[in-house]
């Protein structure tokens, strides 16, 4: 496997949509209570709500 293959998958082997978005860079964060307390990044694997900042 590539080096560019490991970048594009989480540690769990599900591959990133959007690799360099961010869910604290989206003009909506957060989009709902305690998001904060998650270790999952929803942008990075194409949430449809995401609005660059």
């Amino acid at each position: 496997m590539s080096d560019l293959n490991k970048l594009l998958k989480d540690s769990s082997g599900f591959r990133y949509k959007y690799p360099n978005r961010s869910c604290s860079n989206c003009s909506k964060y957060p989009c709902f209570l305690r998001m904060d307390n998650l270790h999952f990044d929803f942008a990075k694997y194409g949430c449809s709500e995401y609005k660059e900042s």
